[in-house]
């Protein structure tokens, strides 16, 4: 796949606007949900920029593996006590 094109906030607010577009809409039943995961994220590294995508990835990562970490309270009293 090659490298999209690297687009500006002013660059999408011209879009927008050109389209007179007062909201951007994704259809999730009328697309392929793997393209669909391409063009979000593909929108999100534009407006938000690269960087800002790879620290907030990390983060998650940390944020899930903590939270793989612990048993709540719910998962000990249903599904601890039937092993």
């Amino acid at each position: 796949m090659s490298e999209p094109k690297t687009m500006t906030f002013n660059d999408l607010e011209q879009w927008l606007d050109e389209r007179r577009v007062t909201e951007v809409e994704i259809n999730f039943f009328h697309a392929q949900p793997l393209g669909l995961a391409d063009e979000v994220f593909f929108f999100k590294r534009t407006v938000l920029g690269k960087e800002f995508i790879t620290v907030y990835s990390e983060i998650k990562e940390l944020e899930f593996d903590e939270f793989m970490k612990v048993i709540s309270p719910w998962e000990r009293e249903h599904l601890l006590l039937h092993l």
